[in-house]
């Protein structure tokens, strides 16, 4: 069984290790991975790596320890709230039966609210990349994900000039 949570978050897609607790919790520890919007082509490689990877047994945090973030160190951001309200959390569950895909909704108050979640349930047969490709295409749908833009295209001088010459036709038939 392996458990991993993705957030999108400004313009990135943030990969934190997820590890099982003897307790049998999990929680997102550091390393933790961030890609950009220009980045596109490594978000489906660095998602099913971590799935593949799995989840490392550690020992149950002691409930007097203060917690602390991982993502909020590396993205170096103050208040949960600051990032919760800004991202949309997934987290696939390799399971026994299944493959689950959660994704995390919004409540009235922009924090996330289970009962506007939404989740897929895939065959424990399906291919993973297949999986991963169903999360990156639900992720591109959402309006936290705003591509890169390219900017306006601007056209070598020789073409500009080929533009702006009348288009001119000849008679072929008669050759």
């Amino acid at each position: 069984m392996t458990l991993i949570r993705v957030y999108v978050f400004n313009q990135q897609l943030i990969i934190p290790t997820v590890a099982q607790t003897e307790d049998g919790f999990f929680v997102d520890l550091g390393p933790v991975k961030v890609l950009t919007m220009r980045q596109l082509e490594l978000w489906e490689p660095a998602i099913l790596k971590s799935l593949l990877i799995g989840n490392a047994i550690i020992p149950t945090p002691d409930p007097a320890d203060e917690p602390g973030s991982a993502i909020l160190d590396k993205l170096n951001i103050r208040k949960w709230s600051t990032f919760e309200t800004q991202a949309i959390m997934y987290t696939l569950h390799d399971g026994g039966r299944y493959v689950m895909l959660h994704r995390t909704g919004k409540g009235a108050n922009g924090m996330w609210d289970n009962s506007t979640m939404e989740q897929r349930k895939f065959d424990s047969r399906t291919p993973r990349p297949l999986v991963v490709e169903a999360l990156l295409s639900d992720i591109k749908k959402q309006p936290e994900f705003k591509p890169p833009s390219t900017g306006l295209m601007v056209l070598p001088k020789e073409e500009k000039e080929a533009k702006k010459a009348p288009l001119q036709i000849t008679d072929q038939s008669k050759k």
